[in-house]
């Protein structure tokens, strides 16, 4: 009896664990979507940065800003705000590198290779390229255009090409910010 009330105990004390450190990892995470160094803009309920991988010139991902796993559970407000999070980047990366389609996809498979998966909504954005593009020096050519976007490629451009495009989108949401009169838009 003592040992069954021993094996009890301990995955009780386990289980107790294990919803402390996701709570803590949440809260690391979400702190950490918030501010990654590569930001383009941030809304209230959006935070948007450009991605390492630039195979698709100008590559994105908007993350909520709160811990949150599943889709179903995003306010009005949010779901109202996503919309225009996602007209703005539209326009920004037509406007900024002439992008001819966008791809957005939202995977949230990462999460489950974790033994304690912790999935966080978010939402990578490609803009497509008919032809090649050439920005900051660099030639961008989108060999899959008509087809779905390659995922996993790692074409790292140097830290001064992301600044720029970071800066390309920026000057162009800068102009967008009066056709969204009602959202709050940072940098």
């Amino acid at each position: 009896m003592n040992r069954v009330l021993s094996i009890i105990l301990s995955c009780l004390f386990f289980i107790s664990c294990a919803g402390v450190t996701r709570e803590l990892s949440n809260i690391k995470l979400a702190k950490k979507l918030n501010n990654s160094g590569n930001a383009i803009f941030y809304t209230r309920h959006w935070y948007v940065e450009l991605k390492d991988d630039q195979t698709y010139l100008g590559s994105a991902t908007l993350r909520l800003r709160r811990a949150e796993g599943d889709f179903a559970n995003l306010t009005n407000e949010e779901w109202k705000e996503l919309k225009d999070v996602i007209g703005i980047m539209q326009k920004a990366a037509r406007r900024a590198f002439l992008a001819t389609n966008y791809n957005w996809s939202c995977l949230m498979n990462h999460a489950f290779k974790s033994p304690l998966p912790i999935p966080l909504v978010h939402i990578h954005f490609h803009p497509r390229y008919e032809s090649d593009r050439v920005f900051a020096g660099i030639t961008f050519s989108d060999k899959e255009f008509v087809e779905h976007y390659k995922p996993y490629t790692q074409r790292r451009v140097p830290s001064d090409a992301q600044r720029k495009i970071i800066n390309a989108y920026k000057r162009e949401i800068e102009h967008l910010q009066k056709e969204y009169p009602d959202l709050e838009i940072g940098s």
